[in-house]
């Protein structure tokens, strides 16, 4: 399982204690919405909790990064190093691996396969700064399926997402660096979360390939815009540009 280790950086900034004291009231509830799509009694629910436990300490950790790096989220990792690419490349938002390395993290889920990892580069210091003002948009969605199985907006704004692709590993890449089988076609969901840069999709895990969006075991999370300016106007002395 994944350790957080982001108390070095910390350290090197001023205000790292109170920076400690957010991050553990950002954990309060932020397995909840998880730990829901789960259903009882799966026989792979000990793993899949312990993932749930490694990607919100993954979207903590990019909290704590953006805090301590002039409001700034990390590029992917694009190469296999686990280290942020100094640039993220395109102007839509960027996709690679989470740069577990950058972040002070293991390099894998408890699947032994990387996370995938999406920014939005204006949340990034690819241009030079992020300029982080409280108006500032982000251009990730994430959406479910409604009870009739529409997609329906879920999160209409995050800067930033992380998947485990799940015990099934469809779209995955294992810790060596090698591609696992991307979903079958009937598993819509899991290739939207394989190859979309946006409109992600979060959902109940089902192996029921009659349902609508497919059989379905990846696991979604997302750095909050809202709670990441709150964060940041606290750090930088109580409010942030308009």
């Amino acid at each position: 399982m994944m350790q957080v280790n982001i108390s070095r950086s910390l350290q090197r900034r001023q205000g790292g204690a109170v920076v400690l004291i957010m991050l553990l009231i950002l954990i309060m509830g932020s397995a909840y919405v998880l730990l829901t799509t789960l259903n009882k009694g799966d026989p792979r629910q000990p793993r899949l909790l312990a993932t749930v436990q490694d990607i919100n300490a993954v979207r903590d950790a990019l909290i704590g990064y953006s805090i301590t790096h002039g409001d700034c989220l990390p590029c992917p990792d694009s190469t296999g190093d686990g280290l942020a690419q100094a640039t993220c490349v395109g102007a839509t938002p960027a996709a690679g691996w989470l740069p577990w390395i950058t972040l002070g993290l293991g390099a894998e889920d408890p699947w032994g396969r990387r996370l995938r990892y999406l920014v939005d580069p204006d949340f990034t210091d690819s241009g030079g700064g992020c300029g982080m003002t409280q108006s500032k948009p982000a251009a990730i969605r994430v959406r479910i399926r409604d009870a009739a199985g529409n997609l329906v907006v879920h999160i209409p704004e995050t800067p930033a997402v992380v998947i485990s692709h799940g015990p099934n590993g469809f779209g995955a890449t294992s810790a060596d660096g090698s591609a696992l089988a991307n979903p079958p076609a009937a598993h819509v969901d899991e290739e939207t979360n394989r190859s979309a840069t946006n409109d992600l999709v979060q959902r109940a895990t089902s192996a029921d390939s009659a349902i609508v969006g497919g059989p379905y075991d990846d696991l979604v999370t997302w750095v909050p815009l809202g709670g990441l300016k709150d964060q940041l106007a606290r750090v930088n002395g109580g409010s942030l540009p308009p």
